[in-house]
Parts: C-alpha cells; sequence; structure tokens
C-alpha cells in the first residue's frame, strides 16, 4: 500500500529559490514518505535540474512542465505572479485522490501528518481562516461576508473536485470577476466557502502574526507550517522569523540570498539619504528624542543602582547588628537574671541594673554611664 504524503508545488523562475527552501525544510523535518509534484510554469531546464537534488529512496519528485497559459491574466500585484491559477487545475494535472498544496514561500517546522490526515468527505479543501484579511481588509470583507481563508496553504480534495467539475466554477467566475484583489484566492473565497473544513492557525502562520496580538491566535503560537506570505526574508532581513526561514537555505543558495539581502538593505539606507531628505530628518529627530530619552533613563538607572548599593549596605549592617550578643533587635525588651537587669530599646541599651552579690554594691546605669552606686556593708555578727 502507498503511504506516501502528496505534495504539490506551483513553481515559475521567480520561485525557484524558495521553492527549493520550502522542499528542503519537508525533507528535514518529515517522518513520513514524500511525493512532491512540482508544477514548472515556464521552467528552464537549469532550473528544473536543481529539484533532482531531493530524490531519495523517502522522497519522490514528480515534475510537471507547463506552459503558461494564464499569462495574459490583467491584474498587478507586486508579489503574486500568474502562475497561481494553475491552482484552479490541479484536480486535473494530478491522478490522486488528495494533495496538500504548498506556496513556495513556506516552511515546515514541525510535523504536517495530522493536517494531511484531516478527513475531507464532502467538503472540497481542509483551510486556514486569513487574520490579516479578517481583521484589516475591510473592502475585501464586504464581498466575502464568511470567514476568509487563505490559499497559500490547502489540503485539496482532487476526487471531489473533479466530480463536482469546480474547474468549471471557478473559470467563470474569473471571467466575471477579472481584477480581483487577490488573484485567485478571491475566486476560490467566493466559489468554495460553504465547503470547506477550517483548520488551526499552525498549518498555515504567517510571520506577520508575530507582530499582531490577534485573540484567535493561541498563546502557544504553534506554527508547524509558517507562511511568509507578503512579508518575504529576501525583501528584507528584518522581517519576522527570517532566521528561521535562512536555517533551510540550501549551501548552494546562501551567498545568493545573502547578496539580495544585504543588496536591498542598502538600497533602503540609500533612499534614507538620498531624495529621501525629509524623511530622513524625521529619522534623525526620532533618533534624536530617543536618545533624550535614552539618557534620562540612564540616570534613572544610576540612581536606582546606587539606591540598591545603599540598600545592600544598610542591609549588612543590620545583618550585622543582630549577630552581635549586645543587640536585641526588638522595640521593647526587659532582661532579667540573677544578676543583671537590661531595659533595651531598638536594641539599644538604655538602663542596666547590675548587682555584686559578695559585696552587695548596686550600679545603674544610663546610656552606659554609671548613674548611680550604692554600697551595702554585710552584717558579720552571728547569733549567740
Amino acid at each position: 500500500m502507498d503511504h506516501k504524503m502528496n505534495i504539490c508545488f506551483i513553481c515559475d523562475e521567480n520561485y525557484v529559490l524558495l521553492t527549493k527552501t520550502a522542499i528542503n525544510s519537508l525533507v528535514k523535518t518529515q517522518k513520513e514518505k514524500l511525493r512532491i509534484y512540482i508544477i514548472a510554469v515556464d521552467l528552464s531546464d537549469t532550473s528544473v535540474a536543481q529539484f533532482s537534488q531531493f530524490l531519495s529512496k523517502n522522497v519522490e519528485i514528480i515534475i510537471l512542465r507547463q506552459k503558461n497559459i494564464y499569462k495574459d491574466m490583467n491584474f498587478k500585484h507586486p508579489y503574486i505572479t500568474s502562475a497561481v491559477y494553475f491552482k484552479f487545475i490541479i484536480a486535473d494535472l494530478l491522478k490522486e485522490d488528495k494533495v496538500l498544496y504548498l506556496d513556495g514561500d513556506i516552511i515546515a517546522t514541525d510535523d504536517i501528518a495530522d493536517f494531511y490526515n484531516i478527513t475531507l468527505g464532502n467538503h472540497y479543501a481542509a483551510i486556514v481562516p486569513d487574520l490579516v484579511v479578517e481583521k484589516e481588509d475591510i473592502e475585501t470583507k464586504k464581498t466575502n461576508p464568511n470567514l476568509y481563508f487563505n490559499c497559500g496553504i490547502m489540503l485539496l480534495n482532487l476526487k471531489k473536485i473533479r466530480q463536482d467539475k469546480l474547474l468549471v466554477k471557478l473559470n467563470e467566475h474569473r471571467l466575471k470577476n477579472p481584477s480581483t484583489k487577490y488573484a485567485e484566492q478571491d475566486i476560490f473565497n467566493a466559489v468554495c466557502q460553504d465547503n470547506v473544513i477550517y483548520a488551526d492557525y499552525r498549518w498555515n502562520y504567517f510571520n506577520v502574526y508575530e507582530w499582531k496580538d490577534y485573540a484567535e491566535l493561541s498563546e502557544s503560537r504553534n506554527k508547524n507550517l509558517i507562511h511568509y506570505a507578503g512579508h518575504k526574508p529576501l525583501d528584507n532581513v528584518f522581517y519576522p522569523l527570517t532566521e528561521l526561514w535562512l536555517k533551510y537555505v540550501l549551501p548552494e543558495d546562501l551567498g545568493i540570498v545573502l547578496k539580495t539581502i544585504f543588496t536591498k538593505f542598502d538600497k533602503q539606507v540609500q533612499n534614507c539619504l538620498t531624495g529621501q531628505e525629509n524623511e530622513f530628518e524625521k529619522i534623525k529627530q526620532s533618533v534624536g528624542d530617543l536618545q533624550k530619552k535614552t539618557d534620562k533613563l540612564n540616570n534613572l538607572y544610576q540612581i536606582l543602582a546606587k539606591l540598591n548599593v545603599q540598600n545592600m549596605l544598610l542591609l549588612q549592617k543590620i545583618e550585622h547588628l543582630e549577630k552581635r550578643p549586645r543587640f536585641v533587635w526588638r522595640l521593647y525588651e526587659f532582661i532579667k537574671s540573677n544578676r543583671k537587669k537590661k531595659l533595651y530599646i531598638l536594641g539599644i541599651p538604655i538602663i542596666k541594673i547590675k548587682r555584686n552579690i559578695r559585696r552587695t554594691i548596686k550600679k545603674i546605669y544610663l546610656f552606659g554611664i554609671p548613674i548611680w552606686i550604692h554600697h551595702k556593708k554585710k552584717n558579720n555578727s552571728h547569733k549567740t
């Protein structure tokens, strides 16, 4: 029996490095055997050959080379390419009953078998809600009143999709709405929203969620599948969870990755220095204000540090006093013995009465100074 996990990527030349990194993360973290389909959209022979390095007894790589039939789509988006519309025809290209579709800008940090093994029944897919759209995109929510989901990670019921001829419905909606904001994602939401299973956020955790405080996210913020949707590590090294993505970059790609990251960082700095004088002045002013606040905080810290030292010295003195036998550290105490009587207030001996039995002498001290001495002669006569 075939126990391999079916995975599918769509990759054009823009996503080769990202897809390789995603596959490497799967190879490093999954326990089950993998069958990875790559829908290669207008990929060169050189790019296709790079995926063969993942072949092993546990990993099967199947390349499905395709011409970009959607290249004339009339839409513009900073990080979405027309290749995303190949999601419509996955069920026609793959002869599987079920497949886990993954965008190239993801990494797996832990086992994903629990997500893959969800029973789909008569549902088209198991998906995860898109909290960024849900919470912040008012215009998109107007046209999608139900819980909006992200299409970057979908567990697809290919058998059900073929049975219901879902491709026809998707294309009909695409022709009626040629300029959707989030391309194929808006179409999937409009056509499939009533027939999907919503899964936990750990199966499609946006890296930008690290900046958010959404109540829907669990306190543990588990993230078995991290999705760098709209905030790619190659665009800015300071984007959240970039360090995890870099962990899975192949050694052969690390040089170009670092060069790309620091080149873009260089340009960001240059934009502040040239052609953006006003913005740069604002930044300088902000830095100056921050420096003043930092100086004040530093002065406050020094004062607190001195108080802390003084407090420690006081505690040491008290500890020292408590160890000395002549001090009794109580508010008031009167000690009486056969020969001595002492009155202490706050541990200081105020009055001390001392009696010498042999000589029958009484002495009274005040603050340690003898203020009264009484001699009493012994009666040495004996009765006869």
